[in-house]
């Protein structure tokens, strides 16, 4: 078995990112609400200031999963939290 790595995403990682978002969606029969496409994530993911925050696990060089979150603040305890939005 290889190891697992995460990493955050990069510049070049639009397709993969696009893929498992794709299988994921398929995955968990939500496709009547996929709606995201390679130029989102180029401007929402790979951006200089991106909206989203995404992190690629591998198991060697094979593609094995995704994450995407992001930080929020809660007004009544005053603090930031991070919000996970998907993990597959």
């Amino acid at each position: 078995m290889s190891e697992l790595i995460v990493r955050p995403v990069r510049k070049g990682d639009t397709d993969l990112i696009y893929e498992l978002l794709h299988e994921f969606a398929v995955h968990d029969d939500l496709m009547y609400m996929f709606a995201i496409t390679p130029e989102i994530i180029e401007r929402d993911y790979l951006s200089e200031r991106p909206l989203i925050n995404c992190e690629l696990a591998f198991e060697g060089d094979e593609p094995v999963g995704i994450a995407n979150w992001y930080w929020k603040y809660a007004s009544f305890p005053a603090k930031r939290v991070l919000y996970l939005e998907d993990i597959y």
